[in-house]
């Protein structure tokens, strides 16, 4: 317990100021440069300390990686270090002088490694150190100056070594600052004070649980000081003997753990009666197997004439069923009691007796119904958990005496239904629990008495309607959970939130919540929820009325393409997250307003590359992560790549881990290792090239000019023989799967499925590949692109202005672009659906080049028409002739085709 106390210590830092990238490999970045940084290695598969790590930062986890050593120089910059989690690595060596230079540590974690021998200059320099975790090792050895200069030393886990004896020890008990120690699960087969030469008086806390301890001897003052002393699950075999000689040798203790100790029921009552002049204030009586026939319950309770101060008692994970109603009845401290994991199958009438009580735990044993009796008298109760019972029903009369609860844990019943509202006793509530039931239905008013209630958690039930008014009266209700049910949109009708407008934080998780379109909703659900700052859902379009959203979860919906109106009323989001949601693209950043955003996360989605804009529409952007998605290896992403390397801001989550997807040549290759010298232009080598160029076509047009005939029919015919040999033994031996890849936007499939796919397959037999009937289930869609192009003999572009505007139909394209220019084959059948002026194509690139060299099919108005534009489509499949090769055929066909503005 105490160890849970410390565990702000990881979020303690001061302020420094250091300029240094703010990406780093391997590690991750928490805080920022100027000061309160922390480092996170963790799980990187790392051998050694990573070198160059910022000598700012406080706080440093190496935990779960393959280090093995620990080496002079490791730490040699950290001067300012405050914790340091070495942790599950395999460090079997501690060089002399590893943390010379580390005096501000306070933390050292170096659990779960294969340290057997701890030397005097083992943690030389650790002057400031406060907490010591060597648990999991394989330690047998500590020498006795181990711990000299550990002036300020306060807590030291031993746990799971190899410290068979006390007297090993001898060295831990010197450390004057010590105020706990933990030697469980070290196979200590006998414990006597008399092996303890030396004991600080600071030392209040000692774990000696889970070790096979047969005698345990108290026979001097050496633990005169100990308030909590921890036995649990020591001995075996029902053998432990516990002498005492004089009851006052443990005079101060307040704390005894008892639970799973291998002693009969009456030894253990006669320890306790041995107890008598210690103030015991916390006993543990957990896992001793104890049932209704053990007399242990009634020795005890004359134990506990005694113990007026006691205020904590555990009897957990036992086989009670039934305890007498008289047993406590001398307990008028008792504030904790703890009856989880028994064989009640109602609720024990001795708790209606302590009227002390604030706290009563009755989870997980087999409780059908609860009446009001059972809580009667307990005024003072604040915390009920009846969590994992067989409650099917409450009411409002259950609870009537709980005036001051704060907390009711109901979670894990069989709750069918709450047929009354909650009792106005319960105005003090802040706190409800209601998760993994069988609710199907939150009526109107079933809230209303709770105006204290700040939490609510519905999670896990099967709540498919919520009345209007389900929520009135939650005046204070900052959180409310109710993922996991079988809520849709008809389910959030107008008013379900009346009364509980001060929700911050509402988790509509694993539901049914969708929208058939964009528009504005006739009833918003949230309407009211002004206060909303954290939304969890898998639905869209609903943020109009939640201007203060600050987190907002998307994650695992299909959303792409997302609509530019989705996040126009939230202008004060901080964190958001887009994981899984088939964004193809950065670009939405650029519509919405993101200025305060801190934390983007779009990982595992269909990103390529990264634009500069994209970036500056992100000025307060803290924390980006992109894993996970195939990006091309380019020079499109080169302003990325260097902004992420040398951010001082914004840190990209493992950057070093990204990989490329495309082209094909760089496939897996790691993106930061692209080449950005192939983007560099060389103005000296450019001109060189330009003039040299220059002269060399001047003379070809001066001799070109003067043999112009000759030449041009030497030339095509020369070019004809080349490609039509070349082709033909490519021919011969390439196999296609298909004759043709057809590339279209989904605006276009009905004219794809009706008409083209009729024509060409069943009619004229060509074998055809649709994206969404031949790509192969499971694959990255960028990989059954490019193998289903470069599988098929030609590809058909059905250009139309969706087709031109389709991030997909754009990278098809390009694809097929990139195999023209490599076979040199005519790969390209490109058919227009619709007249498309100049001045729409012209901003794209790509097809405005293309259509400058090419002629193309016009699907045409006339339907008499139709049947010659089927005849020349099925004429294009047919041929594998280049281009070049028809400018030597004279044909006096009229070739009715598609005539594209000039675009010279």
């Amino acid at each position: 317990m105490f160890l849970l106390g410390l565990l702000p210590v990881l979020l303690f830092f001061s302020q420094d100021l250091q300029v240094a990238p703010y990406s780093y490999e391997n590690c991750l970045v928490h805080g920022n440069l100027g000061g309160r940084m922390k480092m996170l290695c963790y799980q990187r598969n790392l051998s050694q300390v990573p070198a160059h790590l910022p000598s700012n930062i406080k706080s440093l986890d190496l935990s779960e990686n393959q280090i093995a050593r620990l080496r002079q120089n490791d730490f040699k910059n950290m001067s300012l270090l405050q914790m340091l989690n070495v942790s599950q690595n395999q460090i079997n060596v501690i060089e002399e002088g590893t943390f010379i230079h580390t005096g501000s540590l306070d933390f050292l974690n170096l659990s779960s490694n294969q340290l057997r021998n701890l030397s005097s200059s083992t943690f030389d320099g650790l002057v400031n150190l406060t907490v010591l975790l060597l648990r999991k090792n394989n330690i047998d050895r500590i020498e006795l100056s181990t711990f000299d200069h550990l002036i300020k030393l306060k807590v030291i886990d031993l746990t799971s070594n190899k410290l068979h004896f006390v007297k090993a020890l001898h060295a831990v008990f010197k450390v004057n600052s010590l105020e706990m120690l933990q030697i469980s699960e070290n196979n200590i087969t006998n414990f006597t004070t008399k092996d303890i030469v030396y004991v600080p008086v600071k030392l209040h806390e000692l774990d000696v649980s889970h070790n096979p301890i047969s005698f345990i001897d108290v026979t001097t003052d050496a633990l005169h000081s100990l308030v909590s002393l921890n036995l649990s699950f020591s001995g075996k075999h029902n053998h432990v003997t516990w002498l005492i000689q004089d009851p006052c040798l443990l005079k101060g203790l307040k704390k005894l753990y008892l639970g799973g100790i291998f002693m009969i029921p009456g030894d253990i009552s006669t320890v306790l009666q041995k107890l008598s002049c210690s103030l015991l204030e916390d006993i543990h009586l957990n896992d001793l197997n104890l049932t209704d026939s053990d007399t242990l319950i009634e020795e005890v309770s004359t134990v506990f004439e005694n113990c007026t101060q006691l205020k904590y008692l555990d009897m957990t994970h036992n086989k009670l069923q039934v305890i007498p109603s008289t047993s406590f009845q001398f307990l008028n401290a008792l504030e904790f009691l703890f009856l989880a994991n028994n064989n009640f199958s109602e609720v024990p009438t001795v708790t209606s007796n302590i009227t002390s009580l604030k706290s009563l735990d009755l989870s997980f044993n087999q409780i059908q119904k609860i009446t009001p009796s059972d809580f009667a008298g307990l005024k003072n109760l604040q915390f009920l958990n009846l969590t994992g019972n067989l409650i099917t029903k409450i009411n409002s009369e259950l609870f009537q005496d709980l005036d001051n609860l704060l907390e009711l844990n109901l979670g894990m019943n069989i709750l069918l239904e709450i047929s009354q509202p909650f009792s106005d006793n319960l105005w003090k509530l802040e706190k409800i629990n209601l998760k993994r039931n069988k609710m199907n239905c939150i009526k109107k008013g079933t809230f209303r008495n709770l105006t204290s209630l700040q939490f609510l958690n519905l999670v896990d039930n099967q709540i498919s309607t919520i009345e209007p008014g389900a929520f009135e009266g939650l005046s204070s209700l900052l959180t409310l959970l109710l993922g996991s049910n079988r809520i849709t949109r008809n389910t959030l009708q107008k008013g379900i939130f009346e009364g509980a407008s001060s929700i911050v934080e509402l988790q509509l998780f694993n539901n049914y919540i969708s929208y058939e379109s964009a528009g504005k909703l006739d009833n918003p659900p949230f309407i009211l929820l002004k206060s909303l700052k954290k939304l969890t859902l898998n639905s869209q379009h609903t943020f109009s009325y939640t201007p203060g959203l600050q987190e907002l979860d998307l994650s695992n919906n299909l959303i792409s393409p997302i609509n530019l109106d989705l996040f126009q009323p939230i202008a004060n989001l901080t964190e958001l997250h887009l994981n899984k949601v088939g964004l193809q693209s950065l670009s939405f950043v650029l519509h919405f307003n993101f200025s305060k955003l801190a934390v983007l996360r779009v990982a595992t989605n269909e990103l390529d590359v990264i634009k500069p804009n994209h970036i500056a529409a992100l000025p307060f952007l803290t924390f980006l992560d992109l894993r996970h998605n195939p990006f091309t290896c380019s020079c499109n992403n080169k302003a990325f790549l260097n902004w992420s390397l040398n951010s001082l801001k914004t840190q990209v989550i493992y950057l070093y881990e990204y990989t490329c997807a495309f082209p094909p040549s760089s496939k897996g290759d790691k993106l930061w290792t692209f080449d950005f010298s192939s983007c560099t232009a060389n103005l000296d080598f450019i001109l060189f090239i330009t003039n040299s160029t220059l002269v060399i076509l001047l003379m070809i047009v001066c001799l070109f000019y003067h043999w112009r005939w000759q030449g041009v029919y030497a030339y095509h015919l020369l070019l004809a023989y080349i490609y039509d040999n070349r082709h033909k033994r490519k021919r011969q031996h390439k196999k296609y799967n298909y004759d043709a890849f057809v590339s279209y936007n989904t605006e276009d499939e009905k004219w794809v499925i009706n008409d083209l796919l009729p024509k060409l397959e069943d009619e004229y037999h060509w074998k055809l590949c649709l994206h969404h009937r031949d790509f192969e289930p499971g694959r990255a869609i960028l990989d059954n692109i490019v193998d289903n192009i470069y599988g098929s003999r030609k590809t058909i572009c059905v250009i139309t202005r969706h087709y031109l505007e389709s991030e997909w139909c754009s990278k098809e394209i390009q694809v097929a672009s990139f195999r023209l220019f490599d076979e040199h084959e005519d790969v390209l059948v490109l058919i227009f659906l619709e007249d498309i002026p100049a001045g729409y194509l012209s901003p794209y690139h790509r097809m405005r080049k293309l259509v400058k060299k090419k002629t193309y099919l016009a699907w045409p108005q006339e339907k008499e028409k139709i049947p010659l534009f089927w005849l020349k489509l099925h004429m294009a499949l047919k041929t594998n002739k280049h281009p070049i090769y028809s400018l030597l055929q004279n044909t006096s066909q009229n070739t009715e085709t598609w005539k594209m503005p000039n675009f010279s």
